[in-house]
């Protein structure tokens, strides 16, 4: 495999000396992509937005390098300046107080702001990206009321108010959250009770299976450094090219029209909820791949890949 100008085909490249599925390296770039490009970028949808922010799940038995593959595409993410990590384990509550960047009452505090032109108020998107290999620990095991919360910060496009156990209140301009996490079969059915099928988070979260690719390195190969800094440099070409709404042109748009209105179905209840929020799901995608290869448009080609 040679190296291009598509961020993922690089990154590929750059992680095929590990023992990781290829699927796992895969949704890596993607989600690692999505939450750099964050909310600069957007996807006009009826009335609201569709920004490129993911939650996904890398699911496999104990040994299947979930771990690896994460912290793989976060050295990236930081050697090329991404800072908005979010804690691995950290209660709900403090959470969203560190996603609000400061607590605030919802009277007083407000009326001291001076809502109406205090250039303090900073209304600037708040974003994090939660990278949990072990995503119980951050979660908690069967906490509903937490992943209700994060279900309704996926898609939100407004400043989010949350009461805390004090009386107080955080306000949360503008989140933008995107989750790269690993489980596997005990632990995701711990994490999810019947119940929370049922949840929009659910329906939020893309599972990524993998199998043990079997391959082994008794001592790993040091990362190619010429093609690390070559990722750096296209993130930060992302960065500076791939702002604002994203279009898509007619080709694209024929081959999204006929992928929306076939008759798709997973022919499982658990996944109704899914199904539902499945042309989001693939529009994200369509972003991010775009952006990848330095398009600020959606072709055909690029649905057809996402797809």
């Amino acid at each position: 495999m040679k190296d291009s100008n598509d961020f993922i085909a690089n990154y590929m490249l750059y992680t095929s000396a590990t023992e990781c599925p290829t699927f796992f390296h895969r949704w890596t770039a993607i989600v690692c992509l999505a939450a750099w490009i964050g909310r600069d970028v957007y996807f006009p949808f009826g009335h609201t937005k569709i920004h490129a922010n993911m939650y996904t799940m890398l699911i496999g038995k104990a040994g299947t390098k979930k771990s690896t593959a994460i912290k793989i595409g976060c050295k990236l993410l930081e050697a090329a300046g991404y800072s908005k990590f979010a804690a691995d384990k950290v209660r709900q509550e403090k959470f969203l107080v560190d996603l609000a960047r400061k607590p605030v009452d919802t009277i007083n505090d407000i009326l001291d702001m001076n809502l109406f032109g205090d250039d303090n108020l900073d209304n600037t998107p708040s974003e994090c990206f939660v990278t949990a290999d072990e995503v119980n620990n951050f979660i908690g095991v069967g906490n509903l009321e937490f992943m209700s919360i994060l279900g309704e910060l996926w898609d939100i496009d407004k400043v989010f108010e949350y009461r805390l156990k004090n009386s107080e209140s955080v306000s949360i301009p503008y989140p933008t959250i995107s989750i790269l996490s690993g489980n596997t079969f005990v632990g995701f059915n711990r994490l999810f009770p019947p119940e929370a099928i049922e949840q929009g988070f659910f329906s939020r979260m893309l599972f990524i299976y993998g199998e043990p690719t079997g391959v082994k390195y008794t001592i790993p190969k040091e990362p190619d450094l010429d093609l690390q800094a070559k990722l750096i440099k296209q993130l930060q070409a992302i960065k500076k090219t791939i702002t604002g709404k994203i279009t898509i042109d007619d080709e694209g748009y024929k081959v999204l029209d006929t992928i929306y209105k076939s008759d798709y179905s997973l022919n499982d209840a658990r996944f109704e909820a899914y199904e539902s929020r499945r042309l989001q799901h693939l529009i994200k995608l369509c972003i991010v791949i775009a952006a990848a290869k330095l398009s600020k448009v959606m072709s055909k080609e690029i649905v057809i890949e996402a797809n």
